[in-house]
């Protein structure tokens, strides 16, 4: 399709993922905090002002250990519109002995809330179709690669679901790199590719800042929960939006 490399942030990019996250980040808190509480299996025990609140936040969200910032804002009633990216991201630094501890259990209570039952586990993730539909393409023709703080089982599973059976080694995950410009440059060599060439989505525009400034070609994808304040962001760092897929296909395919 092109010589460029496509690479793509897996949740919020390919698919959303918030409603499983969300069910995993509270049974995580509360085995955290040693809570008796039920173990969830799907937002129906949530209110809906606690499911807004949480997709407020989860764009602030990188990897699974700072979900201990995001529920800890959620417990302390913390006014959530008045949470900007420095807020969070100072809360994240305060936090970062409790982010790692909290990031082993939520692996661990996502694997087992995958084995509940593994089908309702994957409806709790929305595919875009659109997204689905070029993914498709480029791993028809062998040129669909991922980038994601997500663990790469689940991400297989997803995929899978849909059709797409990428090899282990096109999906760089949790367990391989601390963000994404690491990816990148792991790709770059890879194909031994220019940082021009490489093409990298992504719904959080934190993972995108550095991997511009090294001159990636980076988009913040918006179809998801993307906030208003992280456009903003990104257009004063000259990060592209991608409001839809087609804009990107047809600007390099």
């Amino acid at each position: 399709m092109s010589k460029k490399v496509f690479i793509f942030d897996f949740d919020g990019v390919i698919c959303d993922s918030t409603p499983e996250c969300m069910v995993s980040a509270w049974n995580t808190w509360n085995k955290f905090h040693n809570k008796r509480e039920n173990f969830l299996t799907d937002l129906s025990s949530f209110k809906k002002k606690e499911i807004n609140s949480f997709k407020l936040l989860r764009p602030f969200v990188r990897g699974a250990g700072e979900y201990f910032t995001l529920m800890n804002f959620l417990d302390v009633g913390y006014p959530i519109k008045n949470i900007s990216k420095d807020i969070y991201e100072k809360s994240v630094l305060n936090n970062e002995i409790n982010n790692q501890k909290y990031k082993e259990i939520f692996y661990h209570q996502r694997s087992l809330l995958r084995s509940k039952n593994l089908n309702e586990w994957i409806k709790l993730h929305k595919i875009f179709k659109p997204v689905l539909k070029f993914i498709s393409k480029l791993y028809q023709d062998n040129e669909l690669y991922i980038a994601t703080l997500k663990d790469k089982e689940s991400v297989k599973i997803i995929l899978e679901s849909n059709d797409i059976f990428l090899k282990d080694s096109k999906i760089l995950d949790q367990s391989q790199i601390n963000n994404k410009l690491s990816a990148l440059n792991f790709f770059k060599d890879l194909f031994k590719k220019k940082n021009e060439e490489i093409i990298f989505i992504d719904d959080n525009v934190s993972h995108l800042l550095e991997p511009n400034k090294k001159g990636y070609l980076v988009h913040l994808s918006t179809w998801c929960n993307c906030s208003e304040e992280s456009k903003s962001i990104a257009k004063k760092n000259g990060i592209k939006l991608l409001n839809d897929i087609i804009q990107l296909e047809s600007n390099y395919v």
